[in-house]
Protein backbone atom coordinates (compact mmCIF):
# COMPACT_ATOMS: atom_id res chain seq x y z
CA UNK A 1 0.00 0.00 0.00
CA UNK A 2 0.84 3.67 -0.92
CA UNK A 3 -0.13 6.63 0.48
CA UNK A 4 -1.31 8.99 -2.56
CA UNK A 5 -2.28 12.98 -1.97
CA UNK A 6 -5.00 14.98 -4.25
CA UNK A 7 -5.12 17.99 -4.84
CA UNK A 8 -8.31 19.88 -7.73
CA UNK A 9 -8.62 23.05 -7.91
CA UNK A 10 -10.36 25.35 -10.58
CA UNK A 11 -7.71 28.50 -11.02
CA UNK A 12 -10.22 31.22 -12.17
CA UNK A 13 -7.65 31.86 -15.20
CA UNK A 14 -9.69 34.12 -17.33
CA UNK A 15 -7.36 36.64 -18.81
CA UNK A 16 -8.73 40.05 -18.57
CA UNK A 17 -11.74 39.20 -16.71
CA UNK A 18 -10.51 37.44 -13.41
CA UNK A 19 -8.97 39.38 -10.97
CA UNK A 20 -5.22 39.78 -10.24
CA UNK A 21 -4.93 36.84 -12.39
CA UNK A 22 -1.18 37.20 -13.20
CA UNK A 23 -0.50 37.51 -9.85
CA UNK A 24 -2.60 34.76 -8.46
CA UNK A 25 -0.65 32.34 -11.66
CA UNK A 26 2.47 33.21 -10.27
CA UNK A 27 1.87 32.56 -6.83
CA UNK A 28 -0.11 29.47 -7.59
CA UNK A 29 3.11 28.07 -9.37
CA UNK A 30 5.01 29.15 -6.06
CA UNK A 31 2.97 27.32 -3.58
CA UNK A 32 2.72 23.83 -5.50
CA UNK A 33 6.69 23.84 -6.19
CA UNK A 34 6.80 22.96 -2.62
CA UNK A 35 5.67 19.36 -3.89
CA UNK A 36 2.92 18.83 -0.98
CA UNK A 37 0.96 16.46 -3.36
CA UNK A 38 1.33 13.82 -5.69
CA UNK A 39 -1.41 14.07 -8.37
CA UNK A 40 -3.30 17.62 -9.03
CA UNK A 41 -5.68 18.76 -10.85
CA UNK A 42 -6.59 21.95 -12.42
CA UNK A 43 -9.52 23.61 -14.34
CA UNK A 44 -9.78 27.05 -15.95
CA UNK A 45 -6.14 27.74 -16.80
CA UNK A 46 -7.54 29.16 -20.02
CA UNK A 47 -4.15 30.79 -20.75
CA UNK A 48 -1.69 28.49 -22.23
CA UNK A 49 1.38 30.68 -20.80
CA UNK A 50 0.11 30.19 -17.57
CA UNK A 51 -0.15 26.53 -17.94
CA UNK A 52 4.02 26.56 -19.16
CA UNK A 53 4.63 28.70 -15.80
CA UNK A 54 3.17 26.55 -13.68
CA UNK A 55 5.21 23.76 -14.85
CA UNK A 56 8.42 25.25 -15.28
CA UNK A 57 8.62 26.20 -11.86
CA UNK A 58 7.26 22.84 -10.61
CA UNK A 59 9.38 20.93 -12.79
CA UNK A 60 11.47 19.44 -10.29
CA UNK A 61 8.52 17.61 -8.05
CA UNK A 62 5.80 17.16 -11.20
CA UNK A 63 8.28 16.66 -14.04
CA UNK A 64 4.87 15.24 -15.90
CA UNK A 65 2.47 17.21 -16.87
CA UNK A 66 -0.45 17.59 -19.67
CA UNK A 67 -2.97 20.28 -21.08
CA UNK A 68 -5.88 19.15 -22.82
CA UNK A 69 -6.37 21.29 -25.61
CA UNK A 70 -10.38 21.47 -26.91
CA UNK A 71 -12.36 24.20 -28.51
CA UNK A 72 -11.35 27.36 -29.23
CA UNK A 73 -10.23 28.24 -26.27
CA UNK A 74 -9.33 25.36 -24.88
CA UNK A 75 -10.61 22.98 -22.22
CA UNK A 76 -8.92 24.97 -19.23
CA UNK A 77 -8.23 21.08 -17.84
CA UNK A 78 -4.26 20.73 -16.77
CA UNK A 79 -2.96 17.65 -14.94
CA UNK A 80 0.16 17.55 -12.78
CA UNK A 81 1.81 14.71 -12.12
CA UNK A 82 4.87 13.29 -9.50
CA UNK A 83 5.05 9.87 -11.42
CA UNK A 84 5.38 9.33 -14.99
CA UNK A 85 2.43 9.71 -17.37
CA UNK A 86 2.43 6.88 -20.16
CA UNK A 87 -1.01 7.55 -21.67
CA UNK A 88 -3.66 10.47 -21.95
CA UNK A 89 -6.82 11.01 -24.12
CA UNK A 90 -9.83 13.87 -24.27
CA UNK A 91 -13.07 12.78 -25.10
CA UNK A 92 -15.16 16.29 -25.36
CA UNK A 93 -19.03 16.38 -24.16
CA UNK A 94 -21.70 16.28 -26.83
CA UNK A 95 -23.58 18.84 -25.93
CA UNK A 96 -21.17 22.08 -24.00
CA UNK A 97 -23.74 25.01 -23.89
CA UNK A 98 -24.92 27.50 -26.83
CA UNK A 99 -22.35 29.29 -29.35
CA UNK A 100 -24.78 32.26 -28.92
CA UNK A 101 -24.02 32.12 -25.33
CA UNK A 102 -21.53 34.45 -26.35
CA UNK A 103 -20.33 35.64 -22.55
CA UNK A 104 -20.78 32.30 -21.34
CA UNK A 105 -17.64 31.02 -22.78
CA UNK A 106 -18.90 27.29 -22.19
CA UNK A 107 -19.04 26.38 -25.85
CA UNK A 108 -16.12 28.12 -27.16
CA UNK A 109 -14.20 26.14 -24.34
CA UNK A 110 -15.10 22.46 -25.82
CA UNK A 111 -15.41 21.04 -22.42
CA UNK A 112 -15.01 17.33 -21.64
CA UNK A 113 -13.33 14.60 -19.98
CA UNK A 114 -9.76 14.34 -19.95
CA UNK A 115 -7.50 11.57 -19.00
CA UNK A 116 -3.90 10.87 -17.99
CA UNK A 117 -2.99 7.21 -17.09
CA UNK A 118 -0.02 7.47 -14.58
CA UNK A 119 2.53 4.25 -14.23
CA UNK A 120 2.42 4.58 -10.13
CA UNK A 121 5.24 2.22 -9.24
CA UNK A 122 1.97 -0.38 -7.42
CA UNK A 123 -0.36 -0.33 -10.79
CA UNK A 124 -1.64 2.11 -13.63
CA UNK A 125 -4.06 4.57 -12.44
CA UNK A 126 -6.30 6.26 -14.33
CA UNK A 127 -6.63 9.71 -13.57
CA UNK A 128 -9.46 11.50 -14.70
CA UNK A 129 -9.83 15.85 -15.09
CA UNK A 130 -12.97 17.61 -15.90
CA UNK A 131 -15.25 20.79 -15.28
CA UNK A 132 -19.21 20.42 -16.01
CA UNK A 133 -20.88 23.89 -17.82
CA UNK A 134 -20.88 26.68 -15.44
CA UNK A 135 -23.85 28.02 -13.63
CA UNK A 136 -25.64 31.28 -14.31
CA UNK A 137 -28.56 33.40 -12.96
CA UNK A 138 -31.62 31.74 -14.05
CA UNK A 139 -29.76 28.82 -14.90
CA UNK A 140 -31.12 26.70 -17.88
CA UNK A 141 -28.27 24.26 -18.02
CA UNK A 142 -28.76 22.13 -14.94
CA UNK A 143 -29.76 19.02 -17.08
CA UNK A 144 -26.60 20.24 -19.37
CA UNK A 145 -24.45 19.46 -16.42
CA UNK A 146 -26.62 16.18 -15.98
CA UNK A 147 -26.26 15.16 -19.65
CA UNK A 148 -22.49 15.53 -19.13
CA UNK A 149 -22.21 13.88 -16.31
CA UNK A 150 -24.14 11.50 -17.58
CA UNK A 151 -21.49 10.82 -20.40
CA UNK A 152 -19.14 10.78 -18.28
CA UNK A 153 -19.99 7.57 -16.39
CA UNK A 154 -20.29 6.29 -20.07
CA UNK A 155 -16.61 6.94 -20.60
CA UNK A 156 -15.70 5.94 -17.26
CA UNK A 157 -16.94 2.41 -18.02
CA UNK A 158 -16.12 1.83 -21.19
CA UNK A 159 -12.53 3.19 -21.44
CA UNK A 160 -11.72 1.18 -17.70
CA UNK A 161 -12.41 -1.97 -16.71
CA UNK A 162 -13.74 -3.19 -13.22
CA UNK A 163 -10.47 -4.16 -11.66
CA UNK A 164 -8.96 -0.77 -13.06
CA UNK A 165 -7.53 1.97 -10.25
CA UNK A 166 -9.17 4.97 -11.16
CA UNK A 167 -9.49 8.96 -9.91
CA UNK A 168 -11.78 11.18 -11.19
CA UNK A 169 -11.25 14.94 -10.04
CA UNK A 170 -12.77 18.46 -10.84
CA UNK A 171 -14.97 21.19 -10.92
CA UNK A 172 -18.67 19.62 -11.36
CA UNK A 173 -20.97 22.44 -10.99
CA UNK A 174 -22.83 19.90 -8.29
CA UNK A 175 -24.13 20.24 -5.25
CA UNK A 176 -24.21 16.52 -3.25
CA UNK A 177 -27.89 16.09 -3.42
CA UNK A 178 -28.09 16.56 -6.91
CA UNK A 179 -29.40 13.88 -9.56
CA UNK A 180 -25.48 13.57 -11.59
CA UNK A 181 -23.64 13.44 -8.23
CA UNK A 182 -26.06 10.59 -7.38
CA UNK A 183 -25.93 9.00 -10.80
CA UNK A 184 -22.14 9.04 -10.96
CA UNK A 185 -22.08 7.46 -7.39
CA UNK A 186 -24.26 4.74 -8.37
CA UNK A 187 -23.37 3.88 -12.19
CA UNK A 188 -19.82 4.02 -11.78
CA UNK A 189 -19.09 2.61 -8.55
CA UNK A 190 -16.79 5.24 -7.58
CA UNK A 191 -17.12 6.81 -4.33
CA UNK A 192 -17.16 10.36 -2.99
CA UNK A 193 -13.35 10.85 -0.96
CA UNK A 194 -15.71 13.14 1.39
CA UNK A 195 -18.42 10.75 2.30
CA UNK A 196 -15.40 7.92 2.70
CA UNK A 197 -12.98 10.26 4.50
CA UNK A 198 -12.04 9.25 7.99
CA UNK A 199 -10.85 12.66 9.15
CA UNK A 200 -12.99 15.60 7.35
CA UNK A 201 -14.20 19.14 8.19
CA UNK A 202 -17.81 19.50 8.85
CA UNK A 203 -18.34 22.42 5.74
CA UNK A 204 -16.18 21.47 2.71
CA UNK A 205 -17.69 24.24 1.25
CA UNK A 206 -15.46 25.29 -1.66
CA UNK A 207 -17.04 28.11 -3.09
CA UNK A 208 -17.53 30.14 0.31
CA UNK A 209 -17.96 34.14 0.10
CA UNK A 210 -17.42 34.23 3.68
CA UNK A 211 -13.52 32.91 3.25
CA UNK A 212 -13.01 34.24 -0.16
CA UNK A 213 -12.13 37.86 -1.43
CA UNK A 214 -13.27 37.33 -4.83
CA UNK A 215 -17.10 36.27 -4.01
CA UNK A 216 -20.21 37.91 -3.32
CA UNK A 217 -21.93 37.77 -0.16
CA UNK A 218 -24.57 36.95 -2.56
CA UNK A 219 -23.11 33.36 -3.43
CA UNK A 220 -24.27 30.35 -1.48
CA UNK A 221 -21.83 28.44 0.38
CA UNK A 222 -21.34 24.87 -1.69
CA UNK A 223 -19.27 21.78 -2.27
CA UNK A 224 -19.46 21.75 -6.55
CA UNK A 225 -15.52 20.24 -6.17
CA UNK A 226 -14.64 16.61 -5.94
CA UNK A 227 -12.13 13.88 -5.89
CA UNK A 228 -14.16 10.37 -6.84
CA UNK A 229 -12.05 7.17 -6.15
CA UNK A 230 -12.35 3.70 -6.77
CA UNK A 231 -11.76 0.63 -4.43
CA UNK A 232 -8.40 0.34 -4.38
CA UNK A 233 -8.59 3.70 -2.37
CA UNK A 234 -9.35 4.61 1.44
CA UNK A 235 -9.72 8.04 1.91
CA UNK A 236 -8.03 9.10 5.50
CA UNK A 237 -8.21 12.51 5.18
CA UNK A 238 -10.18 15.50 3.23
CA UNK A 239 -9.77 19.30 3.76
CA UNK A 240 -9.94 22.41 1.81
CA UNK A 241 -6.41 23.69 0.18
CA UNK A 242 -5.04 26.62 -1.50
CA UNK A 243 -7.20 29.68 0.16
CA UNK A 244 -5.40 32.84 0.95
CA UNK A 245 -1.97 33.51 -0.79
CA UNK A 246 0.36 33.64 2.02
CA UNK A 247 1.54 36.65 3.46
CA UNK A 248 -1.74 38.80 1.22
CA UNK A 249 -5.31 39.01 1.52
CA UNK A 250 -6.48 37.64 -1.95
CA UNK A 251 -7.20 33.93 -2.56
CA UNK A 252 -5.45 31.86 -4.90
CA UNK A 253 -8.61 32.06 -6.85
CA UNK A 254 -12.55 32.22 -6.33
CA UNK A 255 -12.82 28.40 -5.81
CA UNK A 256 -11.00 26.90 -2.50
CA UNK A 257 -8.78 23.81 -3.14
CA UNK A 258 -10.01 20.53 -2.41
CA UNK A 259 -6.91 18.10 -0.95
CA UNK A 260 -7.63 14.49 -0.37
CA UNK A 261 -5.32 12.14 1.37
CA UNK A 262 -5.56 8.38 0.17
CA UNK A 263 -4.04 4.89 1.17
CA UNK A 264 -3.76 3.15 -2.10
CA UNK A 265 -4.12 -0.81 -2.25
CA UNK A 266 -3.68 -2.25 -5.53
CA UNK A 267 -4.76 -5.73 -4.97
CA UNK A 268 -8.35 -4.78 -3.95
CA UNK A 269 -10.88 -6.29 -6.40
CA UNK A 270 -13.58 -4.30 -7.62
CA UNK A 271 -16.46 -6.19 -9.40
CA UNK A 272 -19.51 -3.95 -11.03
CA UNK A 273 -22.55 -4.92 -9.89
CA UNK A 274 -25.36 -4.45 -12.13
CA UNK A 275 -28.02 -6.64 -10.17
CA UNK A 276 -29.05 -3.76 -8.06
CA UNK A 277 -32.50 -2.54 -8.53
CA UNK A 278 -31.85 1.29 -8.15
CA UNK A 279 -29.42 1.39 -10.98
CA UNK A 280 -32.16 0.14 -13.43
CA UNK A 281 -34.49 3.24 -11.79
CA UNK A 282 -30.96 5.59 -11.65
CA UNK A 283 -30.98 5.05 -15.42
CA UNK A 284 -34.82 5.76 -15.90
CA UNK A 285 -34.42 8.87 -13.83
CA UNK A 286 -31.75 10.17 -15.81
CA UNK A 287 -33.46 10.18 -19.06
CA UNK A 288 -36.35 11.68 -17.68
CA UNK A 289 -34.26 14.28 -16.54
CA UNK A 290 -32.56 14.84 -20.09
CA UNK A 291 -35.58 14.35 -21.85
CA UNK A 292 -37.37 17.47 -19.91
CA UNK A 293 -34.10 19.10 -20.36
CA UNK A 294 -33.96 18.14 -24.55
CA UNK A 295 -37.75 19.61 -24.54
CA UNK A 296 -37.06 23.14 -23.06
CA UNK A 297 -33.75 23.07 -24.90
CA UNK A 298 -35.84 22.77 -28.28
CA UNK A 299 -37.93 24.98 -27.50
CA UNK A 300 -35.05 27.87 -26.54
CA UNK A 301 -33.05 27.05 -30.55
CA UNK A 302 -36.55 27.49 -32.03
CA UNK A 303 -36.88 30.37 -30.38
CA UNK A 304 -34.09 31.61 -31.79
CA UNK A 305 -33.73 30.33 -35.04
CA UNK A 306 -37.48 32.17 -35.40
CA UNK A 307 -35.64 35.76 -34.13
CA UNK A 308 -33.10 35.05 -36.92
CA UNK A 309 -35.47 34.85 -39.58
CA UNK A 310 -37.40 37.67 -38.50
CA UNK A 311 -33.90 39.76 -38.27
CA UNK A 312 -33.09 38.31 -41.92
CA UNK A 313 -36.84 39.28 -43.14
CA UNK A 314 -36.71 42.49 -41.94
CA UNK A 315 -33.32 43.26 -43.34
CA UNK A 316 -34.04 42.13 -46.51
CA UNK A 317 -37.61 41.83 -47.75
CA UNK A 318 -37.72 45.87 -47.45
CA UNK A 319 -34.74 45.45 -50.39
CA UNK A 320 -36.64 42.40 -52.66
CA UNK A 321 -40.38 44.39 -52.22
CA UNK A 322 -38.36 47.78 -53.18
CA UNK A 323 -36.83 45.82 -56.57
CA UNK A 324 -40.35 44.08 -57.40
CA UNK A 325 -42.21 47.17 -56.81
CA UNK A 326 -39.55 49.31 -59.78
CA UNK A 327 -39.80 46.22 -61.96
CA UNK A 328 -44.04 46.67 -61.76
CA UNK A 329 -44.48 50.52 -61.97
CA UNK A 330 -40.84 52.01 -63.00
CA UNK A 331 -42.39 55.09 -64.09
CA UNK A 332 -42.54 55.90 -60.44
CA UNK A 333 -39.07 55.85 -59.96
CA UNK A 334 -37.85 57.08 -63.56
CA UNK A 335 -38.99 59.76 -65.42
Amino acid sequence: MAEIKVLTLNVWGLLYISKDVEERMDALAEELKNGEYDIIALQEVWVYRHFELICAKTKHVYPYCHYFHSGFLGSGCASLSRYPIIDTFFIQYKYGGNFWNVFYGDWFAGKGLGCILIQHPLKEIYVFNTHLHASYPNDSFKECRTLQLYQTTQILKHMTRPNDAVIFCGDFNHTPDEIGIKALSLLTNLSDTYDIASSKISLCHTINPLSNSYLSSEEIPSRIDYTFVSKHFQCTRCDLAMQKIPGKSINFSDHEGYATTLIFDPKVDSVENLENPTYYNMLKTLHKVIMEGELRANKVHRRKIGLVILLVLFVFMPIIFTDIFCSIFPSYFYV
